[in-house]
């Protein structure tokens, strides 16, 4: 009995932190299958390696296709370690793969921090980009390969610097591009970067400006409008979600004040209760913390979404 209830204890710990992964990661997917109709004519092993490239961009910036293959590999090697290191130690071989699984997806779930970090804040610079976009398109005469280079050039390092990277990799690749599937690649990887749906709106409106020579001035300023509005919404929301996220702040700490109380009030020893709590030792009670620092990790990941609508 003391080995099930002590499996369905690591099966719970280990499918609640899957769920939390799952919850993070399921955007970068849902992205991988937006662009799957965009790439059909290339192979899964070529997907992967582009998909793997544009990840590593907005994570770390390396947008290189050794940069894909040095971290797929690393990852298939760690696991392997892992899972060696796990089996010489005498665990048992679906364990060990457990373990190791958790290891790796670990190790990915700080690569996707990382990214989803940048695009949040990438996100939130989209009112300025637009501003610097719209009146570099009326300067430079509604060329908008010039808006684009004009726009890298001029927009703040404190305000959008992330924009600013961005654009400048746009206006190199579109710059350098030979056809217009280049040039779709282009925006297809500016799409990736930003990740919401008002990117799509922005890459539509640079295809139809840069293949088709089509004046974009109030689409790019329609744009501009409906990320103002976003803002202005979830200004009006702040004020409503503030209880909520006091009492979860407040709780946490206040629960584990209360039991600490609870157990010196009716004199019963620490270590006694651990054991009555958790059994003995306090493996169960490390798997309880680590759950609840998940929790709070996840919290304030996402107290600052995406700017999207």
């Amino acid at each position: 009995m003391d080995v099930i209830i002590r499996y369905a204890l690591y099966t719970s710990f280990f499918v609640s932190i899957g769920i939390v992964i799952f919850l993070a990661v399921q955007p970068y997917f849902m992205q991988m299958q937006n662009s799957f109709d965009r790439i059909m004519k290339k192979n899964e092993y070529q997907m992967l390696l582009q998909q793997t490239r544009y990840f590593l961009e907005r994570s770390i910036g390396q947008n290189s296709l050794f940069a894909a293959y040095v971290y797929l590999l690393s990852l298939a090697m760690i696991f392997f370690i892992s899972f060696s290191a796990f089996i010489i130690g005498g665990n048992h071989p679906l364990i060990s793969i457990v373990y190791s699984l958790f290891i790796v997806l670990s190790i990915f779930s700080i690569f996707y921090a990382l990214a989803y970090r940048n695009q949040v804040l990438v996100t939130h610079e989209g009112i300025h980009l637009l501003e610097e976009l719209i009146n570099n398109y009326k300067i430079y005469h509604l060329n908008i390969i010039e808006t684009i280079e004009r726009t890298s050039e001029n927009l703040s390092e404190i305000q959008a610097p992330l924009s600013k990277k961005m654009m400048r990799n746009l206006s190199f690749r579109v710059k350098h591009a030979r056809n217009d599937d280049m040039v779709r690649e282009a925006l297809e990887q500016l799409v990736n970067t930003i990740g919401v749906s008002w990117a799509y709106s922005l890459s539509s409106v640079f295809e139809k400006a840069i293949i088709e020579g089509i004046d974009v001035t109030e689409a790019l300023k329609d744009i501009k409008i409906q990320l103002e509005d976003l803002e202005q919404l979830k200004e009006s929301l702040k004020d409503e979600v503030y209880e909520a996220k006091t009492m979860i702040v407040v709780m946490y700490p206040l629960m584990f004040l209360i039991t600490i109380g609870v157990v010196y009030l009716f004199e019963i020893p620490f270590k006694d209760y651990l054991t009555y709590q958790f059994g003995e030792g306090v493996q169960y009670l490390i798997i309880i913390l680590l759950l609840m620092v998940a929790s709070i990790g996840y919290y304030l990941f996402i107290t600052k979404p995406k700017n999207d609508y």
